[in-house]
């Protein structure tokens, strides 16, 4: 919650030096707070109608949208808005218009700090600002020094090729007063030649300064987001083998269930690391001006429950109520980069159970308009933590920025809300925040979304029970210089029939091809000597291999990285740690393959588990479809002995799904209970299983 009391500004500018500076300055200043800032004109539309300042400090040469345009599309949506222009030049034709556009004065971004604060307080009490007699100093002094009417006469007389015996006669002086009028004229244009003499020397040397500072700050960024990088790319190197040996593992059979719980605990704790390092990589790009939305249609309920079903499990472990409240009727399918959007949630209700020690977690979404092709959604984390002091509440959106002592009672680094805010703003929105100090803190965004149409999303697993493939053997060859990364690869697809190949180099790579002529190549793109896209270009190059199909597997997963290798000839790109859900499709597109399956057979080990199946009522029923599709197999298995325990007639159903929790038989259990639902009416019914799930 903002201060009423303080002058709320907002600070538009390309220059993030610029906006730095007038940061600090307005930090010291206890009647003003920085509320937002924007690096163009079309990022200053949005924060005006987010913040709505009191007063707005515009840049007037920015790219994209310019401050002129900003400052028209402002004045006609808030024509109360009190906007000051920043501007170079004194002269400036632009600062001119804006004037006439509806700005309350300019300044020179040279002026100094008392007079930008003095202008701020003087716009913001209604009154109109210019320059100052200090900024227009080197103007005022070329002002100063211009020509007297008298002293242009005698300039006339001169320039027509007059003595002075004949000006003195035809201006009715003497020549003495002629003769000290030339004089004059002679020092006014000395000094007037020695001032535009050195405003270029000034100008250049200004321009010199600025460019070498934003220089030095690129140089700075560019290092930090190559290390950065660089560090994901290492982290990412051992994740993949451990990643790619808890699926398999996951996948054998005859598994204990404390050995299920242990590999499922492995693969959480590395899905874990990787979102950490895909934050620091986020945050990176953010700062690089580089992050991408990937919109598709996605089904928003499905990504709540998600969403509902991790933070609930957090809350429990801290003994916090979580509230889960959907108001209005939501769409069930729209356009969105779920990543991004499940990343945001997450990130804002992880720092609520975090910064609450008892009390309540609220996750609140809000269909405020609804229409048959758009939807405006508002999502709201409320808690009753430690709430956040009043001058914190625009750092706490900073990188890397939390009060010390919160850092040490509650860890993390402090990226977080960074990224979230960044993200909702590529959105078209921002995030706002209300707290109160001991009392909790809310935090909410709206958004803008396109409604797509429903029933085309398929929330099974593609993978699930694939044993092999239809048609001759296929030969796939994995290139990686680790032997780490190859070989859970080459496991998973050898236990599904393929022959396969491995090479640790890109000329080694070529070789194998051009000897063993593989069906399918998998291709790091990071290699010593001859990397992957090197090789592939080679490739490419030679006409009997145009058409192999090649998959790049990178460590490196920014957009960048995916077009790069595109480019170069790669028919499909996948990040590592390599995600069999995605690799296996695009297998089957590449080498037009159909998947075989394995029946899925439900042990019988006991009269209750042989016993006829019984329903149980709609409402739970539906309830265990959900949890089934999303694949919470904690909750199912919970569920459905809370169900035993409330009828006794459900214990067989309960005995059969807690089978299929225990290999993770995700499409075994969501068929199973659509059968039932099926054959069930409104009530309980009895169902004998006679088929395979």
């Amino acid at each position: 919650m903002t201060d009423p009391t303080r002058i709320q500004v907002l600070c538009v500018d390309d220059h993030p030096i610029v906006r730095q500076g007038i940061q600090m300055l307005l930090s010291a200043e206890p009647d003003m707070a920085l509320v937002a800032e924007a690096a163009n004109g079309r990022e200053a539309i949005q924060q005006f109608r987010a913040h709505r300042p009191d007063i707005t400090l515009m840049d007037l040469q920015m790219p994209g949208m310019g401050g002129l345009d900003a400052i028209g599309a402002i004045r006609a949506e808030f024509p109360d808005a009190r906007i000051i222009v920043l501007t170079t030049y004194a002269g400036d034709a632009q600062a001119q218009s804006a004037l006439k556009a509806g700005a309350c004065g300019y300044l020179l971004k040279s002026a100094l700090h008392k007079e930008l604060l003095d202008a701020i307080r003087t716009v913001n009490a209604g009154r109109k600002v210019l320059p100052s007699e200090g900024s227009l100093e080197l103007a005022g002094q070329v002002a100063d020094e211009t020509l007297t009417p008298a002293e242009i006469n005698v300039l006339r007389f001169m320039a027509q090729g007059h003595a002075y015996p004949e000006i003195a006669k035809a201006l009715a002086l003497s020549e003495e007063a002629v003769e000290a009028q030339v004089s004059n004229i002679q020092s006014k244009l000395d000094a007037l030649h020695r001032t535009l003499a050195a405003m270029p020397e000034l100008e250049r040397g200004m321009v010199e300064t600025e460019r070498a500072a934003r220089h030095a700050a690129e140089a700075a960024n560019r290092a930090k987001s190559e290390f950065i990088a660089g560090m994901s790319h290492e982290l990412r190197t051992p994740l993949n083998a451990i990643l790619g040996y808890a699926q398999i593992l996951r996948r054998s059979e005859n598994l204990s269930p404390r050995e299920v719980t242990g590999i499922a605990t492995v693969q959480r704790s590395g899905e874990h690391l990787l979102l950490l390092i895909d934050d620091m990589l986020d945050l990176a790009r953010i700062e690089a001006g580089k992050v991408e939305l990937y919109v598709e249609s996605m089904a928003l309920g499905s990504l709540l429950n998600v969403v509902n079903d991790i933070i609930r499990v957090e809350a429990q472990r801290k003994e916090l109520r979580f509230e889960y409240e959907v108001a209005g009727k939501l769409p069930a399918v729209v356009r969105a980069d779920e990543r991004r959007l499940r990343q945001v949630l997450l990130n804002l209700l992880n720092n609520a159970v975090k910064f609450t020690s008892q009390g309540m977690v609220a996750l609140r979404v809000t269909a405020l308009e609804t229409d048959t092709g758009h939807a405006r959604i508002r999502f709201e984390v409320q808690d009753t933590g430690i709430g956040i002091q009043v001058e914190h509440l625009e750092r706490i959106f900073r990188p890397f920025e939390q009060a010390a002592d919160v850092q040490r009672r509650f860890g993390g680094t402090g990226l977080g809300l960074a990224i979230s805010r960044q993200l909702v703003l590529l959105m078209g929105s921002d995030i706002h925040v209300d707290s109160r100090v001991g009392a909790g803190s809310r935090f909410w965004f709206e958004l803008d979304l396109p409604v797509a149409l429903p029933g085309t999303l398929d929330t099974a697993s593609a993978i699930d029970g694939i044993s092999g493939y239809e048609g001759p053997r296929r030969k796939v060859l994995v290139v990686d210089d680790i032997e780490a990364n190859r070989a859970p690869v080459v496991d998973y697809l050898a236990h599904l029939g393929f022959e396969m190949l491995e090479a640790d180099s890109g000329d080694t790579a070529i070789r194998s091809i051009e000897t063993a002529s593989p069906d399918l190549v998998l291709m790091d793109s990071v290699m010593p000597a001859i990397d992957g896209m090197e090789a592939i270009r080679r490739l490419r190059g030679n006409k009997a291999f145009r058409d192999l199909p090649i998959i790049v597997v990178s460590a490196s997963a920014s957009g960048n990285d995916r077009q790069s290798s595109l480019a170069a000839g790669a028919n499909e790109f996948l990040p590592k740690p390599l995600d069999y859900e995605r690799l296996l499709p695009a297998m089957a597109g590449l080498l037009d393959l159909t998947w075989t399956r394995h029946s899925i057979v439900v042990p019988v080990e006991s009269a209750e588990a042989a016993a006829p199946l019984v329903a149980p009522p709609p409402d739970e029923l539906e309830e265990l479809l959900r949890l089934a599709r999303i694949g919470n197999m904690r909750r199912i298995r919970a569920y459905v002995e809370q169900l035993a325990t409330l009828d006794v007639r459900l214990r067989p159903l309960a005995a059969r799904v807690s089978k299929l929790v225990v290999g993770f038989e995700t499409v075994a259990i969501v068929k199973l209970l659509t059968a039932l639902q099926e054959v069930s009416p409104s009530e309980g019914t009895e169902s004998r299983d006679t088929s395979e799930p």
